[in-house]
């Protein structure tokens, strides 16, 4: 897909870097710094700092015989997550369609990366209104919707304090949890339970609910439904068990 962006708005060291990521391929999965230069036609002391600055981050590794460079962990580590993330998005599409068309609501999936949750994919029906939370693309609140505690709630320990202890703990409405303790305390119960409520926490007249979606036994994302909170309120159990259902079964065909 064409993006729109104009060449003028391009960082030009960050293009130079891809540059020479991208003078690796097949044909050659190794290249002195020499046949980099020639290849992007840059200064020699220009692409040494480049390359440099690459390995030095893991993104080129280099052969101590022959000192050529070849691509690094970094870049197999970055793709597997790219890989592992469109798997769980085609495997969790056809969930997200039984939920939105079953109960009437919008479904989200929902991504773990960075420290913070993202919306990878959702569905709304024709009716449904409350979808301000659940936007392509958008990192969500931690402390205030269902997803970003169930990620808090099912990440290592030491991670997610060390999460929390960054927060700034934005209130969105009188509901949203704005205290550590508060917040401890419902994480808790996230555990026991297995699935994540949040109640008008992000928007008055909204509520979501949760599940978590596991790889390798740890959270990679979550699948979640928003509704108003009055109809909600009379499909709770069969959404919740749902919900329950379909993350186990996506966690499934992930592993």
């Amino acid at each position: 897909m064409k993006k729109n962006v104009a060449k003028s708005n391009l960082i030009q060291s960050i293009q130079r870097a891809i540059d020479i990521l991208d003078c690796f391929d097949d044909n050659n999965p190794e290249l002195s710094l020499a046949e980099i230069t020639k290849k992007v036609n840059l200064h020699k002391s220009t692409v040494y700092g480049i390359v440099n600055t690459l390995y030095f981050n893991d993104y080129l590794t280099q052969d101590s015989e022959t000192s050529k460079y070849s691509l690094g962990i970094r870049l197999l580590i970055k793709s597997s997550l790219a890989s592992e993330k469109l798997n769980i998005k085609n495997i969790a599409a056809k969930y997200i369609e039984k939920l939105t068309h079953k109960y009437d609501l919008t479904t989200h999936l929902n991504i773990f990366e960075s420290e913070k949750v993202y919306c990878l994919d959702k569905l709304s029906s024709d009716t449904s209104y409350y979808t301000l939370s659940s936007i392509v693309g958008r990192a969500l609140p931690l402390n205030a919707t269902a997803s970003g505690k169930l990620m808090l709630a099912y990440l290592d320990k030491e991670d997610s304090m060390k999460i929390i202890d960054g927060l700034e703990f934005t209130r969105y409405t009188e509901n949203t949890i704005t205290d550590r303790e508060t917040l401890l305390e419902n994480l808790d119960k996230i555990r026991k339970t297995g699935y994540s409520l949040e109640y008008e926490e992000v928007e008055y007249g909204a509520v979501s609910a949760g599940t978590p979606i596991f790889f390798k036994n740890e959270i990679i994302g979550t699948i979640s439904v928003t509704s108003s909170t009055i109809k909600f309120e009379l499909i709770k159990e069969d959404v919740i068990k749902d919900l329950i259902t379909y993350a186990s079964e996506i966690t499934k065909k992930l592993s």
